[in-house]
Parts: structure tokens; sequence; C-alpha cells
């Protein structure tokens, strides 16, 4: 649902600042078409499944629980699975990594920075970016 939420945000809710900034050096045209048409499909997508017959603050309260729940699990622990890194591990990088890089500003960026990955999460995100641009 997180992942949902994030289209949500980005193509539905969202300004077309941060899709210029996400999407680079296209038309104004362009954007437009691709905010409104793909915007189109997330919200019949989402509303099939149920996220966007909510408001936006609902949708954005249902997201924060999901990230606190992640990080609920993740504890103390250095990584879920135990001291080494494993595909779960990697998804919760690949999953947070957007709000953190494509929604700039946005609530989700504000929480993840702070209270969420304030504890050992943010530690694990640190190590996989150091891997990652290596």
């Amino acid at each position: 649902m997180f992942l949902r939420g994030l289209r949500l945000e980005l193509f539905v809710y969202g300004s077309m600042g941060n899709l210029k900034k996400i999407c680079g050096p296209i038309s104004t045209f362009q954007l437009w078409m691709a905010k409104i048409l793909y915007g189109w499909e997330i919200r019949k997508a989402t509303k099939k499944q149920g996220l966007y017959r909510h408001t936006r603050a609902e949708v954005t309260e249902m997201m924060k629980r999901d990230l606190r729940a992640v990080s609920k699990i993740l504890g103390k622990k250095k990584y879920i699975c135990g001291d080494e890194p494993c595909e779960d591990d990697c998804a919760i990088f690949g999953i947070l990594s957007g709000p953190l890089w494509n929604l700039p500003g946005s609530v989700y960026e504000t929480l993840i920075n702070g209270e969420i990955l304030a504890n050992t999460l943010m530690n694990t995100l640190r190590q996989f970016i150091i891997v990652f641009f290596r």
C-alpha cells in the first residue's frame, strides 16, 4: 500500500514542480500529459484497491503507520534477519529511497529523515547508500 500511496502523492496530489525535478528536461506539455494520463490510471487502480476512497490526510496517516511498523520491526537490530543484509533489507532500501529522492519537501521525506529513521534503520540506509555508490 505504501508504494500506491507514493504514486498518489506524486501524480495525483503532488505539484508539477516535483514532477519536473524528477523527469528532467522534458516539455511542459509532455509533463502535463504524463500527469493527467498516468494520474488517471493511478486514480482508477487505487480506487479499485480502496486507497483513493480516503482523503489525502487519511492516506498520509496510513502511510505513516506503514513506516512506523517497519521501524518497530527493525527496532534495535542492525538488519531485519540479523547481522547480515538480506533481500528484505534491500527491498526496504528501495522503497524508502523513493520518497527521499523523488518527493523533495514532502511529509514522507520529513517523516523518514526525522521520526522513522532516527533508529538503526537510518544506519542501515546509510550503509546501503555507501555500498551502492561505491
